[in-house]
């Protein structure tokens, strides 16, 4: 089942999705397909600045800069029952300098198979920690340091101005056009990271299980080291091809030191392409 309604919070300080419009004697008993789904738009002001902080138990989280002076959030809900469905609510709520979005779910607690996807667009903020249990990572344009992590699903970060910590147990991660330092950290999956011409790093890239491509910026500095427990390690610069069996080193220039490494993929670096 799927309704769709469009409710806006008119306070500042907080603003309020319900999702659906009440249903009695909707209970249920033992598990339960999340099968009962509601889609809602909400619109909050909001000043530049502040730091965004997301938590999606069970969902994608997207999220993308935007001019307006609005915080907009496009929710997607998922429950085991009608009667959960309506009791279930995104909150935007602004306190100490923060943008804080929650869902909150019946009696405080999400049942296993319930969940939420969020896309969310934001004025300039501060700063950002993305969080979902299960489900992708999508974020565009944010300034400040990012924190991103899902316990299942790919991370996907463009044009970040500032630092970037990325984790997954199990997925890809894609850095774009990185303008700070990046951290990323998955279990299983390939990972892709680029450097804007500005960015110094430093970079420190772990994969258990998957290749690692690295294009550094003009700006990257400092000694990188690459190691792969089964595969090859690869530069690629102006000068040609260098490759290493297991292990490769590089000096970039007096800088913080970076390493990639995985345990089972090829590592490849590409300076000045």
């Amino acid at each position: 089942m799927k309704r769709t309604s469009a409710l806006g919070g008119l306070v500042i300080a907080a603003s309020t999705i319900l999702i659906g419009t009440g249903c009695g004697g909707c209970g249920w008993t033992g598990y339960m397909p999340a099968s009962f789904k509601a889609t809602a738009k909400t619109s909050t002001p909001a000043e530049t600045g502040k730091s965004l902080s997301v938590e999606s138990g069970n969902g994608a989280i997207e999220v993308e800069t935007w001019e307006s002076k609005e915080v907009q959030v496009d929710a997607t809900i998922r429950a085991t029952s009608q009667e959960r469905l309506d009791k279930t609510s995104v909150k935007t709520v602004q306190e100490n300098g923060k943008i804080i979005i929650t869902i909150e779910w019946p009696e405080g607690k999400r049942l296993g198979s319930e969940g939420a996807d969020l896309v969310i667009h934001v004025p300039k903020v501060d700063g950002a920690n993305l969080k979902t249990s299960n489900g992708q990572i999508k974020a565009k344009g944010l300034h400040g340091s990012g924190v991103y992590h899902t316990s299942n699903g790919a991370v996907t970060v463009v044009e970040q101005d500032g630092p970037i910590d990325a984790s997954t147990s199990n997925g890809k991660v894609h850095v774009i056009k990185a303008r700070g330092s990046v951290k990323v950290d998955t279990s299983n999956g390939a990972v892709d990271v680029s450097l804007d011409d500005a960015a110094k790093g430093p970079v420190d890239i772990d994969s258990s299980n998957g290749a690692v491509t690295f294009q550094a910026g003009a700006g990257f500095t400092g000694t990188l080291d690459a190691s792969t427990s089964n595969g090859s390690c690869t530069l690629i610069d102006k000068s040609g091809t260098t490759k290493g069996k297991k292990s490769l080193s590089h000096s970039f220039g007096s800088g913080e030191a970076s390493k990639i490494k995985t345990s089972n993929g090829s590592v490849t670096v590409t300076v000045g392409k």
